[in-house]
């Protein structure tokens, strides 16, 4: 495997790990990317060299975009939770 791919795949691990511990479920990431769970699952443990590597990057790329954004939106949603008293 390439050097980029691997460097993407450590920054997936590292933003999902970080999605995970503030609520997310990989799950959520899934329907947002457009992928099977089997898929992501396959992209994390690095054996999905069955597809070209262009495609690979794009996914791996698009993934830690939907982990960001889930998280951001969830932050977000803190931030603006208010009691009122």
């Amino acid at each position: 495997m390439t050097k980029k791919i691997e460097a993407l795949r450590y920054e997936l691990e590292k933003v999902s790990e970080y999605a995970v511990m503030q609520g997310i479920q990989h799950k959520e990431v899934c329907e947002l990317a457009g992928i099977s769970y089997s898929y992501l699952m396959q992209i994390n443990a690095g054996t999905n060299a069955s597809t070209g590597r262009k495609k690979t990057l794009k996914t791996i790329q698009n993934l830690i975009n939907c982990y960001r954004q889930l998280t951001v939106k969830k932050e977000r949603l803190l931030a603006e939770l208010k009691v009122n008293l």
